[in-house]
Parts: structure tokens; sequence; C-alpha cells
């Protein structure tokens, strides 16, 4: 795991104080070594997030857990899910998609990471719904004469936005969680940028804090102690505090 291990804590410094897309990018490019950092920008939110939870599995395993508090009772909960519960479908075949609502037909591709980056924080869901749309409808029209983006009716936006996850079902997941407390049943959302950067940040201190523990006492570099497997590097810590 050593190259695995150097390439985590390399992103990971790097991407300690960006953003949670430049961070998801950061990651992507120790999963996919060699791609182009805007090459990776482009692929399909799903695709980014499908090819992240192969990461986490790589880097940490299948098994997951979570904590969350239940809308119902507010009761606080933790469950424990896979990386398999975590995957969806494959999405629809293509790289656009002309969908019709009300007389409308609208051409439409995947939103990507640079589409999220183009965001705005402060504006509200609706302004950021519409600046979504406009980069990622290709063309609209209605009877034959073309539309602009921001002249399309709520519901036909509304309509689009929904369609749009449905074609990259894997940018929005949901996991399902139970209430002991209420009986209460529904579906938490999951994010797995946000989640493997919360794992990587707690595993980047832990290994610091050995490498810096491991080299007061034998001198060895970073490097060699990354190399070191689990078990042998937690055997040295032990006779280090022994």
């Amino acid at each position: 795991m050593s190259i695995l291990a150097s390439g985590l804590l390399d992103a990971w410094e790097r991407g300690y104080e960006r953003s949670p897309i430049e961070r998801a990018l950061l990651l992507l490019a120790v999963a996919e070594p060699g791609e182009p950092l805007d090459r990776l920008a482009r692929l399909s939110i799903g695709d980014r997030d499908a090819r992240l939870l192969t990461l986490r599995e790589r880097a940490f395993g299948r098994r997951m857990g979570s904590r969350v508090a239940c809308p119902a009772c507010a009761t606080q909960l933790e469950f424990e899910f896979t990386t398999d519960t975590a995957r969806v479908g494959d999405p629809p075949a293509g790289d656009r998609w002309t969908l019709q609502h009300d007389g409308y037909e609208v051409c439409v591709r995947r939103a990507d990471s640079t589409d999220l980056a183009a965001l705005a924080i402060g504006d509200d869901s609706a302004a950021n719904v519409r600046r979504l749309l406009g980069r990622c409808v290709l063309a609209a029209s209605h009877d034959g004469r073309t539309v602009a983006v921001d002249a399309l009716p709520a519901g036909v936006v509304e309509h689009v936005s929904a369609r749009l996850a449905d074609i990259d079902p894997q940018a929005d997941v949901r996991i399902e969680a139970a209430c002991p407390s209420c009986a209460n049943r529904w579906h938490a959302p999951f994010d797995i940028v946000a989640y493997l950067w919360a794992e990587i940040d707690a595993w980047a201190c832990r290994m610091l804090r050995d490498v810096h523990a491991l080299a007061a006492a034998y001198g060895w570099r970073e490097a060699e102690i990354l190399a070191l497997s689990p078990v042998r590097r937690q055997v040295y810590l032990d006779l280090i505090q022994s």
C-alpha cells in the first residue's frame, strides 16, 4: 500500500484548504494516476463518484459506517453498509439525451465537476439549478423554435432537473436507514467525497503520528515507514511503547 498511502497523503496535504470539488479531483488523480486533471474534471459526477468508491475499497475496504439523526425524532443512530450498497445501477448509455415535456424539447448532458465549480455557494438553490441547466442544456426548443434556457417555464425546469438525476444516478446516492426509537424509515443522502475525505483526514493524522514515532525511534525515512504493512508497523509502535 506504500504507493497508495503516499498518494493519499500528498492529496490530503494539497487538498487541506481546497474546496470539496477540488478535493474530489485530487483523490481521483490518486485513483487514476497519469490522467490529466482537466480530463478527470470532465467525468460525469456519477462516474467520478463511482471511481472514488473504488478508491475507498482499495484504501479502507468495503465496509462503511455512518452516524445520522432521525428526521422524525432526532435520535442519533449509527448504521453500517458496504460500498456495494452505495453503488447504483449503470447509467443509460450515451453522452446526450433529448427530454420532452409540455411541448418543449430539451437536449442535455450529464453534469461534471467543472459545472459544479461554476455554482455560487451563496445563491439559492433555484438560481443554481438555472445556472447548472445553463451549462448542461445543449439545446432547447418549443414548437420548432429555439428557446433560451432562461426562458424555460418552471415546470420544464423542474422536469429536466429531475431527469438529470435519472441519467446520472450515481451522482445522487441515498442509503436506506431505519430508526429503532420511532420505527421511521428513510433514505439518507450519501456523499462519497465528504465521507472519503473525512476518513483520509483522520487516517493521515494517525499515519503522520506513526511516522513521527518510528522515525524518532529508528531513524527511518517516511517512505520506508509507509512501505511497512499495517501489522508490522503496529508491532514496531508497540515495541516503542513497551
